[in-house]
């Protein structure tokens, strides 16, 4: 009986981490990683200052530089499926998710560059599932 309760305990800590939260951190300061798309990326699709984004559901940190470039891609169908994650790295042609579309018709979500996930966005008030995924591309300043 206790070796099921000790394999019980192990499922529900592994399943709790899935519900732990992306921190993001500017200037040693935590900060709502909302807050680094809207005012720490400029105009010019680049990152103002550096960020660092960690990910306990991943275990991984990242850390972004001041000028590093960051691309949006758009994930938008009836339902839409991430399989990537924040902090996680990413292959240009590397599938991000699946999208589903009205026609029930599966769709691949890939990158169109290399680089690292800076954050997921949902986009509230559209009619179907909608993301935006923000990944700083490797090399680009």
């Amino acid at each position: 009986m206790k070796r099921a309760t000790e394999r019980v305990t192990k499922a529900l800590k592994e399943l709790k981490k899935y519900y732990e939260v992306t921190e993001c951190y500017v200037g040693g300061s935590r900060v709502d990683c909302r807050e680094i798309i809207k005012q720490y990326v400029g105009s010019d699709g680049r990152l103002e200052t550096d960020v660092k984004v960690c990910n306990k559901r991943v275990g991984k940190c990242v850390e972004f530089r001041k000028g590093d470039v960051v691309k949006v891609i758009e994930a938008e169908g009836s339902e839409v499926y991430l399989t990537k994650d924040e902090a996680e790295a990413v292959k240009a042609g590397e599938r991000l998710g699946y999208q589903i579309t009205g026609k029930g018709e599966a769709r691949s979500v890939r990158s169109s560059v290399a680089g690292d996930i800076l954050y997921i966005e949902e986009v509230l008030g559209s009619k179907h599932d909608h993301y935006r995924i923000y990944i700083v591309e490797r090399g680009k300043r």
